[in-house]
């Protein structure tokens, strides 16, 4: 029987405790509104997010590539394969959640149910329409608008031009996200919602994927050269100072860090991530990244990310119910217990939805192997 291809299912167990670290950043920066925390772009773990996502894609799509022309066998036939384990993972939890919402007329969501539907919130959200709880569907959507034609171009562009349109996707991003910005620089979402915006964190995880199979040695080098990371770090830092220290509310949102602050933490991420998947992080910081409750809150990320914003007003209906009102005192007390409470039902309900809908569509993956002769020994 034909032995599987370990590449493409070479599990990196310290990209779950990443995932955490980014959803929980993103839930603090929605949960936690102060003067204190809105010097820091907690908003950014979107950005790690987009970067990771690509990584693990692309390595998938380019190892279903490589053992396709290896064995003479389809692209097509991946290709098919790949978007039915999209749906499987993607769609299940996200379209019953917005059909529940629907029928419970949660607002905003049947004035904006065709957006909902097709994933284009982004858009409607830079059309300058107020989506409410709904504005982080964003990311999901330029995520399944970027994922639509990528695969087009792995699996049909010969090898030697791929890392070439990767490039171009970073250089796009960039140059995408200043134009439109100076487009206009007044509503911020216009520039910071659109896929063309994410290309550039989208081509840096894409890039890393590329390296880690056909330019190993080179990323080697890359990644254990402590100068060129620190210069990394430092000019993120920078720019972050500049416009999250010096500028407050909608001012901090300027050229700087629209621009520049996002590519640098996208280049950033390529060291994060590109040392815990090729040399693997040790000590300390192995053990947050490979402890069992990190990573299985890594793993209902998904989940966590989807529902989260929905929570606050959910737990405030049940209080009101309840005529539960210790927690609105406006104290620091009650403001990082609101914090934790939310957080907590967040974990709950993704942990519920993890296991009743998630985990079983999963498993059904097994079902859709890249690869007609990929067999399980």
């Amino acid at each position: 029987m034909q032995q599987i291809n370990t590449k493409e299912i070479q599990y990196f167990r310290q990209l779950d405790g990443f995932r955490f670290l980014s959803i929980t950043a993103v839930m603090i920066s929605h949960f936690g509104e102060s003067p204190f925390l809105n010097r820091f772009p907690l908003g950014f773990g979107v950005q790690f997010f987009f970067v990771l996502s690509s990584f693990l894609i692309t390595r998938i799509l380019l190892n279903a590539k490589e053992f396709n022309e290896s064995h003479g066998t389809n692209n097509i036939f991946s290709l098919k394969q790949f978007y039915a384990r999209r749906f499987l993972r993607i769609f299940p939890i996200y379209y019953l959640l917005i059909i529940f919402l629907y029928l419970i007329d949660w607002e905003p969501c049947r004035k904006i149910i065709i957006s909902l539907l097709t994933y284009t919130t982004n858009f409607k959200i830079a059309s300058g329409f107020n989506t409410g709880s709904f504005n982080h569907l964003w990311s999901l959507a330029v995520e399944e608008q970027f994922y639509i034609f990528f695969p087009l171009i792995i699996f049909f562009l010969p090898l030697k031009n791929i890392f070439k349109v990767l490039a171009g996707f970073v250089f796009a991003g960039v140059l995408g996200r200043a134009i439109l910005y100076l487009h206009n620089s007044a509503y911020i979402p216009y520039s910071n919602f659109n896929t063309i915006s994410c290309l550039d964190s989208l081509g840096i995880g894409a890039i890393l994927a590329f390296m880690t199979i056909y330019k190993t040695d080179q990323l080697k080098q890359i990644i254990s050269n402590r100068i060129l990371f620190a210069l990394s770090c430092l000019s993120f830092l920078a720019t972050m100072i500049f416009s999250y220290s010096f500028f407050s509310g909608d001012a901090k949102y300027n050229f700087v860090s629209m621009v520049f602050m996002r590519f640098f933490f996208n280049v950033m991420c390529f060291w994060i991530l590109g040392w815990s998947v090729t040399f693997g992080y040790t000590g300390i910081i192995k053990k947050i990244l490979e402890n069992k409750a990190v990573v299985y809150l890594g793993r209902i990320s998904y989940g966590m990310y989807l529902y989260h914003l929905f929570v606050p007003q959910f737990v405030a209906i049940i209080f009101h119910h309840f005529k539960i009102n210790v927690f609105s005192s406006g104290s620091t007390i009650a403001f990082l217990a609101m914090i934790i409470i939310n957080i907590s039902v967040t974990i709950i309900i993704a942990s519920v939805s993890w296991y009743i809908i998630e985990k079983p569509m999963n498993n059904l993956k097994k079902y859709f192997s890249y690869n007609k002769k990929l067999k399980l020994a």
